[in-house]
């Protein structure tokens, strides 16, 4: 019996003497909601970031580097799998959806490979599989000390510092009032240079200025456990990255497929004991991209293990071998809380094309939490006192184009959309074929509704590989569908078809055509009998919006189905139709009351996310 248990014991102490020898270490140092932009080593000469400089300064800066998701949690959840998470059903923020049990996360490999595996401490992974549970330690204390003696480790530590929330006024006091930041901010505001696309008054660029005391704030916590690792005698051992989750924070930032919100800064710093792992020198700055979904297969080869075949990124660091350029970034943005998108993007680091799916859509998704900084309060503010801003006329005035295309490297802000320029068709056509190809590989559940979901009876994941249900096929068709390809003739023809989606499609397809007939009458009289909810309530929408002889009469069908509604993404569905419609103001108050005090993610999405009407009046109370 002795035996038994110490056996065990004697060759994890035999394998602790070799550990340290044949695997380096590996910190990650993460930040929350800063673009690249706003760090010293990315070219701004007002930041101050000294130990992120430094940490680039000798290590490898990638000048394209890319969060596949504008927002945290499809972001992380991306980076966990080395998978899409377009591609696993974890699209949608703050959703639960289980993913198939094969799919493991690149922790689960770490510690396969004898590595201790701490997180301090985020675990917002957007799915049932994983929790707090998959890591050898995961709180606010969690730490590489407690490994056993020379066991290699990876460990995260997690700044938020730079979230968004930072800048709400009674944040930005909070942290002056503990001389985190100083009273007035460390630039001159005059001194910021303004994004092309914002007003230029004093807010925005005190804003931007007082962010970057937040950016400051940061970089010396960075730089606290960069000293740790050093005091330990463990830095020349350790393999370190720097990035941030996504772009952030200003107006225009998180939550959009431009640059603002998917370009971050990420840098890797490989000590002369493991330069054989890198295929740069010190201070060399990579242009080729690389993006978070790239991060589960480098470690992978990092640690000299296999790269799983259900990791969909590219080792950027490791055995060279296995270490490949990405020529394309690959973009998505699906539901933020409570608000659809469907918009995908790719970018070479050059250009980068978008395409919006879904045709009455404005730029900017009416969320409540980002109003509690001042100067989206104020865009706000302007647009609905009627006062014309370049801000106002580009996404909030009307619906975004199907089609964007920038060059960034010439137009950094992104405001001048080249896709109607002739002198760009085949820039914009190469991109826009590697795009579809990519959505078509990775199988891009976005084409899937989530108020479907429920009526599936398979995860998505499944569904859509299943090649009975054709998803290339429902690609095709939605792409077809937003480029405007199709004909109304066709479009009715489609929403009689056999599958679901392709009928969902169809229908989008016709509220794009922007136009009302006895024909599309009839087909959108026969969707609202659809077998699917998701159907269903499109086809009240799209009436809604086309026969504004009768709209009002549709609006009221949409609100009377909020009685019926029991399923989270039917109901979010549904409230996301009446508000763009410009009609919570006529959702009966019992009815919101008491789901305000009911089920918990029902409060969630009505009384958090949604801006709702009442006597004329907007909420902007931060949540």
């Amino acid at each position: 019996m002795t035996l038994k248990i110490t056996t065990p014991i004697i060759i994890l102490f035999a394998l602790t003497k070799i550990w340290a020898a044949d695997r380096p270490n590996i910190l990650w140092i993460t930040s929350e909601d800063n673009s690249h932009h706003y760090i010293g080593c990315y070219g701004n000469q007002l930041a101050e970031t000294p130990n992120i400089d430094s940490l680039a300064a000798k290590g490898i800066l990638f000048n394209h580097a890319y969060s596949n998701a504008p927002v945290c949690a499809v972001a992380r959840s991306t980076i966990l799998t080395g998978q899409y998470a377009v591609s696993q059903g974890t699209h949608h923020m703050r959703s639960r959806y289980a993913i198939p049990d094969h799919i493991k996360t690149y922790v689960h490999h770490l510690r396969e490979a004898g590595y201790y595996c701490t997180n301090n401490s985020k675990t917002d992974y957007n799915t049932s599989n994983f929790g707090k549970n998959i890591w050898d330690e995961c709180s606010n204390k969690a730490h590489y000390r407690n490994r056993a003696e020379n066991q290699p480790f990876f460990a995260i530590f997690n700044f938020t510092t730079t979230h968004e929330s930072r800048l709400f006024p009674n944040n930005i006091s909070a942290y002056r009032e503990r001389s985190e930041i100083p009273q007035n901010p460390r630039i001159d505001p005059s001194e910021i240079a303004l994004p092309a696309y914002l007003p230029d008054e004093p807010i925005f660029r005190e804003d931007i200025a007082i962010y970057q005391d937040f950016v400051t704030l940061m970089d010396q916590q960075v730089g606290q456990i960069l000293k740790e690792l050093e005091n330990a005698g463990l830095a020349e051992d350790t393999i370190i990255f720097y990035y941030s989750d996504h772009g952030g924070v200003i107006p225009r930032t998180k939550r959009w497929l431009l640059d603002t919100g998917t370009h971050v800064p990420m840098i890797a710093y490989v000590p002369e004991k493991w330069k054989h792992l890198s295929p740069y020198p010190a201070g060399f700055k990579v242009d080729s991209p690389v993006a978070f979904v790239d991060l589960a297969p480098t470690l992978m080869n990092l640690i000299g293990k296999e790269i799983p075949e259900e990791m969909q990124g590219e080792a950027f660091l490791g055995n060279a071998g296995n270490v490949a350029e990405k020529k394309y970034a690959f973009l998505f943005g699906d539901r933020f809380d409570s608000r659809y998108k469907l918009r995908r993007g790719i970018t070479d680091g050059e250009y980068r094309y978008v395409l919006n799916f879904f045709p009455y859509q404005k730029g900017v998704l009416p969320l409540r939490y980002p109003e509690g900084i001042r100067s989206w309060a104020e865009l706000k503010d302007k647009h609905h006192a009627g006062i014309k801003i370049r801000f106002s006329e580009l996404y909030l005035a009307n619906p975004l184009p199907a089609r964007q295309l920038y060059h960034t490297d010439f137009d950094p802000w992104e405001v001048n959309n080249l896709s109607a320029d002739s002198m760009y068709d085949s820039t914009e056509a190469k991109l826009h074929e590697a795009l579809v190809q990519k959505m078509k590989a990775i199988y891009d559940l976005g084409f899937i509704p989530e108020a479907m979901f429920h009526q599936l009876g398979v995860m998505p994941y499944d569904y859509a590989r299943d090649p009975a249900n054709q998803y290339h096929r429902i690609i095709d068709v939605a792409v077809d569908v937003v480029l405007q390809k199709i004909s109304e003739k066709k479009l009715l023809k489609l929403t009689k078809d056999d599958h679901p989606l392709i009928r969902y499609w169809a229908c989008m397809g016709l509220i794009g055509q922007g136009q009302w007939s006895s024909k599309i009458e009839e087909a959108a009289s026969q969707l609202m009998s659809d077998t699917y909810i998701a159907n269903q309530i499109l086809a009240h929408f799209a009436s809604t919006l086309l026969d504004t002889e009768n709209s009002d009469k549709h609006t009221q069908s949409l609100i009377e189905s909020l009685d019926s509604c029991n399923e989270p993404a039917v109901l979010t569905t549904l409230l996301n139709y009446i508000d763009e419609l410009d009609a919570m103001g006529q959702v009966p108050s019992d009815w919101l009351e008491a789901n305000l005090k009911g089920n918990e993610y029902h409060k969630r999405i009505v009384g958090r996310y949604l801006r709702i009407k009442k006597n004329g009046h907007f909420f902007r109370e931060n949540p």
